[in-house]
């Protein structure tokens, strides 16, 4: 049973590199749109997917203290790092990390640090749901999801953005079983899964808004089984065994990716590199960095709790 369920998370944690490499990939320049049904319902859904202890096991105080509390002061902490960083050293043209904007990241929050606070709201949500079956949520937190994208507008406000993910989160913890079998089925059929998603998410520009949201969860679906197979797939091989760290690291990764990301990107302009795969380099080169960096500062007295709650133990890996 113990190499049943280590092989599970083995795939689950390099599924997990795939969606912050897709993360990062999103904030660089050249990302195709085609990736865009698949970087956050992934992300949820293995974030779902590894919650099952913290959201039925763990007592409140637990919960609430070292879970939810060490994402929202991550969040609080590392908005601040991330507007200092992008609007004080860097571009004072962007609206969006002016220093008030952080006093307001409660109820409106930055364009690159939302995802941690939606995760939260995720944990909390599902906690209070834990008792209920799976399905009649599922439905529920469906039908909400096809009215949001209905309704949706040029810009998607951070509860839209719960809305829309949180199915994912849902299926993830509450389907586990499920999840395992599909992955199963992707782990042999990855490339026609593949075939199939991008034909979709090609053919989804084509579809009224009125059937946008069913079909986006479809895409979404298809591209996450794609991902989790491929993942189940290579895990076989020595490589992998990198790609799970960096999946079991994803927290260094999220907060520190954007500033380094912008720096790297604006050194590269300045000295007028550009050639053929430069954005896949670059994004390699970012993620990995944050990688070695995130390890060494939790390692490193002064700065671990840059990357965890002064309150929580040292190893806690809150994007799990």
């Amino acid at each position: 049973m113990e190499k049943v369920i280590s092989k599970r998370q083995n795939w689950a944690d390099i599924a997990k590199a795939f969606s912050i490499i897709l993360l990062v990939s999103w904030h660089a320049d050249g990302f195709h749109w085609l990736f865009s049904y698949l970087r956050m319902p992934l992300f949820f859904l293995v974030s779902g997917y590894f919650a099952y202890n913290a959201i039925h096991n763990a007592d409140a105080k637990k919960f609430f203290r070292d879970k939810v509390g060490n994402m929202m002061y991550l969040y609080v902490v590392w908005s601040l790092i991330v507007t200092v960083a992008l609007y004080i050293f860097a571009d004072r043209g962007r609206v969006a990390y002016h220093l008030e904007n952080w006093l307001h990241i409660l109820w409106q929050p930055l364009p690159t640090m939302w995802f941690i606070y939606a995760l939260a709201v995720a944990f909390v949500i599902c906690r209070l749901l834990r008792s209920l079956p799976f399905v009649p949520v599922l439905v529920v937190s469906l039908l909400l999801f096809l009215v949001v994208e209905i309704n949706i507008s040029g810009n998607v406000g951070f509860i839209d953005k719960v809305i829309k993910l949180f199915p994912f989160f849902w299926i993830g913890l509450k389907a586990p079983k499920a999840v395992g079998k599909a992955v199963e089925v992707g782990k042999v059929l990855f490339p026609v899964t593949f075939a199939a998603y991008f034909a979709l998410a090609w053919y989804g520009k084509n579809i009224p808004d009125s059937l946008f949201g069913f079909y986006y969860f479809i895409t979404a679906l298809i591209g996450i089984v794609s991902v989790a197979g491929l993942s189940m797939f290579i895990s076989r091989f020595s490589f992998a065994a990198f790609l799970s760290a960096i999946g079991g690291a994803t927290v260094y990764i999220y907060l520190m990716h954007r500033p380094a990301l912008y720096y790297l990107e604006g050194v590269l302009k300045k000295l007028d590199i550009e050639f053929v795969g430069l954005t896949v380099l670059t994004v390699l080169t970012v993620v990995v960095t944050c990688y070695w960096v995130g390890k060494w500062m939790t390692n490193t007295k002064g700065l671990r709790h840059l990357l965890s709650a002064p309150w929580v133990a040292r190893k806690v890996r809150v994007m799990k």
